[in-house]
């Protein structure tokens, strides 16, 4: 397995995310500059397919656009995906950031 490029923010927020003009609900289990994780109760999405995700940071939405890369089934219940997010917008950068000086 390859090595992770960014040090992953474990957190629980809810967030809404599209795919091809479907929302859905989910949580962001972890995040990175270049990813994250969401927990999702259904997932019909297949790997390659490109996500719109609404993110709320600072009292504002932050929409990002990613890749699915992978699909984990957790266990019967909890399924979730990895996002590679595509050309992190530099507020997105600094979010992060901020995050990982609280730490």
């Amino acid at each position: 397995m390859a090595e992770r490029s960014s040090y992953r923010i474990p957190m629980r927020l809810s967030i809404r995310y599209a795919e091809n003009g479907t929302s859905y609900n989910g949580i962001i289990k972890d995040m990175s500059e270049s990813g994250m994780f969401v927990l999702a109760e259904q997932i019909d999405h297949s790997e390659n397919s490109m996500i719109k995700v609404e993110l709320p940071v600072n009292n504002n939405r932050l929409h990002l656009t990613g890749k699915l890369i992978r699909i984990d089934e957790l266990n019967l219940n909890k399924k979730g995906f990895g996002i590679s997010i595509i050309e992190p917008p530099q507020e997105y950068i600094d979010y992060i950031e901020e995050l990982l000086r609280i730490l």
